[in-house]
């Protein structure tokens, strides 16, 4: 019995340090996304107005 009590709470201090370490990379992965998606909508805008430029030279 008290050896996997040992392994338990072994299991459960790794674990903690498994979450924080989780959350840090979660927070980097956001912060990677949010760039992204800027870099996203940034290149929508100069598409859209290439478009419309285009259009209206087409016309």
């Amino acid at each position: 019995m008290r050896r996997t009590l040992l392994l338990v709470n072994r299991k459960v201090k790794g674990g903690c340090g498994w979450t924080i370490f989780l959350k840090k990379d979660q927070a980097r992965e956001t912060e990677m996304e949010k760039d992204r998606e800027a870099q996203k909508e940034a290149h929508a805008k100069h598409l859209s107005s290439r478009i419309t430029h285009l259009h209206w030279t087409s016309k």
